[in-house]
């Protein structure tokens, strides 16, 4: 009733102003009809439209906040501007259907472009922009396929990566702390990226400078060799074969004099000259391997000379010389090994973005590698981009599902993160299917579903994991991180005793592992047994002193690489 007299009172007032019914009439019907146009048409607004959303990274994967995203109608002449938030997201809702064009744009880095994106009503569109940093500004999906490799850009020198390497620092002055857990992750992937280099780099079978350009005559026995040696001892090709045979059989005491005469008989032959090169590094002498090497050069640049040269520059304590060769060994051949030579340096050298860079690079030229998915994925894993480390690593174990590395790399990332990241759980489980005598695929796919259900007490998913933990300490009663998590899941549920058991268990297999120590007084409390608790926090407090002085003697040892970003420097000449 009340309102029904503010209405009246309203509507005498305007009819007043009007001075006349008819007016009013007109007035209110107006009034109405607009608002009902505008209520249908925010309706009709409601219904039809459509929204993109997506997240802009750069080259290595890393998210990039404050990006200008522009979305623009051509048959509308209109254009909608956002930012991207500081975790690289951006949304642009309320889109009538139709064909747009997206941009991304930053100071410093290469536009992104998507053009004819067409959006139909309702449709919410996930589009991730990458901004390039080399003068390639695309747009990518978030994984990278066959079909993206192929069209990238091979690493052509006339395109120089956008770093250069200074020199080397003590990676102590970094300032990371000892108990970190995302750098202890991150030494302990590059350490496993290393071991993916072939166990020797120089593999003879895999064409040495001028390989088989001395091979005359059919391979011979060793009897035979050395029985045509004396009758013939000046003959280059019986001094090198034989010398290449002892080579390939690993004495090398008996290699070098073999190798020494056909060089002295043919010091032009280029795969001799190579053998007597990694002949005296096997042995040791790597000064005298690297002179050898030196020689070659001055016949003859050599891709295989300069990989080489790298290995002997970083056992050498010259990382940075090393480097220069890897990346010279590329420009001269973009093979494989080259690449993942060169890749594998920076990362060692916790060069993490030129590292991810060099990886991408190498992988568009080689899309069948596994090895150079898995160094992307620890490069990016260090640079701080958990979810597209992952991706990566998954990418790599779906190239070759037999091949245990890549869950390897997914599972210690999965341990050493909190989040539940986009495709460990698939892939782990896939691992303890495909694998089921490792202990550590049991183990990492358990790690896997208790991230799902951490802290939520008895569960199906948290029983599933228990059985994949007991399964994977009756394959490895040693495997001291699956007592731990064993631990974890007693005391979530309020199983304070099978706790304790598990953390006690844990410490009599590895008695340094500061976390079981530390979870075992926690435990102790809540049983309230405080001198025990005491006691295993102090035992925390030790072994993590402990841990990080050792941590902090390995950092001081390895030499970082100091990075000039963007750099354009002139190429150094060739030593």
């Amino acid at each position: 009733m009340k309102l029904f007299r503010a209405l009246r009172t309203s509507f005498e007032r305007i009819g007043r102003f009007f001075q006349a019914p008819r007016l009013l009439l007109v007035f209110v019907l107006a009034v109405f009809s607009n608002s009902a146009a505008i209520a249908q048409s925010s309706a009709l607004k409601q219904r039809g439209s459509a929204s993109i959303e997506g997240t802009v990274r750069n080259s290595v994967g890393t998210a990039v906040p404050g990006v200008t995203v522009l979305l623009e109608s051509k048959a509308r002449a209109a254009t909608i501007e956002v930012k991207t938030d500081l975790k690289g997201r951006f949304t642009i809702a309320s889109c009538p259907a139709g064909t747009y064009s997206l941009r991304a744009r930053k100071p410093g880095l290469t536009d992104a472009a998507k053009t004819s994106i067409t959006l139909s009503p309702k449709e919410v569109k996930q589009i991730d922009l990458i901004l390039g940093s080399d003068g390639t500004g695309r747009i990518e999906s978030p994984n990278i396929n066959t079909s993206a490799a192929g069209s990238a850009r091979a690493m052509e020198f006339d395109d120089k990566p956008s770093f250069a390497v200074a020199g080397v620092s003590d990676w102590s002055n970094v300032g990371l702390h000892g108990s970190d857990t995302r750098e202890r992750t991150s030494e302990a992937l590059a350490k496993e990226t290393i071991a993916l280099r072939p166990g020797s780099p120089e593999a003879l079978a895999s064409g040495a400078p001028g390989s088989g350009s001395s091979a005359g005559a059919a391979d011979l026995s060793e009897e035979n060799l050395r029985a045509a040696l004396i009758w013939d001892p000046a003959s280059f090709q019986i001094n090198h074969q034989l010398g290449e045979f002892c080579l390939r059989a690993e004495r090398y005491e008996e290699a070098i004099p073999l190798l020494q005469a056909a060089y002295r008989i043919k010091p032009d032959d280029q795969a001799n000259a190579y053998d007597l090169a990694l002949a005296y590094k096997a042995k040791g002498d790597l000064h005298r391997s690297r002179e050898q090497a030196q020689k070659m050069l001055a016949i003859a640049d050599n891709a295989d000379v300069r990989r080489l040269l790298g290995n002997l520059d970083e056992q050498l304590g010259d990382p940075v010389g090393a480097e220069r060769e890897y990346k010279r060994a590329v420009q001269l051949d973009p093979s494989e090994q080259n690449y993942f030579e060169w890749a594998a340096e920076l990362l060692l050298h916790r060069a993490d973005q030129p590292a991810a860079e060099v990886f991408v690079k190498g992988f568009a030229e080689h899309p069948k590698s596994r090895r150079m998915l898995m160094g992307l994925g620890a490069a990016l894993y260090a640079s701080g981009a958990y979810d597209e480390a992952e991706r990566r690593l998954c990418e790599a174990s779906d190239l070759n599902a037999t091949d245990s590395n890549p869950y390897l790399f997914v599972g210690k990332i999965e341990k050493a993160t909190v989040a539940v990241l986009p495709c460990g759980e698939r892939v782990l489980e896939r691992f303890a299917t495909l694998h089921p005598e490792n202990p550590l695929a049991s183990y990492y796919y358990a790690v896997a579903l208790w991230k799902q259900t951490r802290g939520g007490g008895d569960s199906e998913i948290s029983r599933h994991a228990e059985a994949l933990l007991e399964e994977a300490i009756a394959l490895d009663p040693k495997l001291s991180d699956a007592y731990l998590l064993l631990g974890v899941l007693y005391f979530d549920r309020g199983n304070f005793d099978q706790a304790i058991q598990a953390y006690r268990k844990t410490i009599e297999i590895a008695p340094g592992v500061a976390e079981a120590h530390h979870r075992l007084a926690l435990a102790y409390k809540r049983i309230g047994d405080e001198s025990s608790a005491q006691r295993e926090f102090q035992a925390f407090e030790k072994a993590q002193e402990s841990d990080e002085a050792a941590l902090e003697k390995q950092r001081k040892e390895l030499q970082q690489f100091i990075i000039i970003l963007d750099a354009r420097p002139e190429e150094s000449p060739p030593r």
